[in-house]
């Protein structure tokens, strides 16, 4: 908190707050899911773009409110994150529909929720941390792991592996590792994800 008093990193905590407070007044988790999901269902391949979208603007909402009641111990945003880790647990796949494993929309939504839960844990109650860790174990542990090693359903071995060797398997390999290590010692997989 001492670092962000003055000059450039003062400027940046500045923003930060200001994008939280305005998220705070107007964002709706529930729309914004509800939004999402409906370009889910459509039959067009391209609606890959709208979801992984949707994952990346999730994660980024949840780390700058979670950043930002660490910082201020400000209650508003530390609700405003939960509900997003809530409404991303309880509702909807982190995949795309037409896919049974999970790609990169699923490691940019697992490296939200995971650093979301670290900074936020303490906010939570005993059930909403356990809504949280299922979810995170279900629809991002297993899910990316299965892909990973191509024991997911309509993958291969030689296709999960190739899923590991660029920056699209990166950004699912980071989801699954910040997954394990917030559910270390929660969920029996969590080391190997790690």
């Amino acid at each position: 908190r001492e670092k962000v008093r003055s000059g450039h990193p003062a400027r940046m905590f500045e923003r930060l707050i200001a994008m939280c407070e305005e998220y705070v007044a107007a964002f709706e988790p529930e729309a914004d899911f509800e939004g999402m999901e409906k370009t889910r269902t459509t039959k067009d391949l391209a609606c890959w773009e709208p979801h992984l979208s949707y994952a990346r603007r999730n994660a980024d909402r949840i780390q700058k409110l979670g950043l930002a009641h660490l910082l201020t111990e400000r209650r508003d945003f530390a609700e405003l994150g939960k509900r997003i880790m809530l409404v991303n647990a309880r509702h909807g796949d982190w995949r795309q529909y037409y896919r049974t494993f999970g790609t990169i929309e699923c490691g940019e939504i697992c490296k939200g929720m995971a650093t979301g839960y670290d900074w936020l844990h303490h906010a939570m109650s005993q059930e909403e941390r356990k809504d949280l860790e299922t979810a995170m174990a279900e629809k991002g542990g297993c899910d990316l792991e299965g892909s990973l090693t191509g024991t997911a359903p309509g993958l291969t071995p030689e296709g999960g592996r190739r899923f590991g060797q660029n920056n699209f398997g990166l950004v699912m390999t980071g989801g699954l590792g910040v997954i394990g290590l917030v559910l270390e010692g929660k969920h029996p997989r969590a080391g190997t994800w790690v």
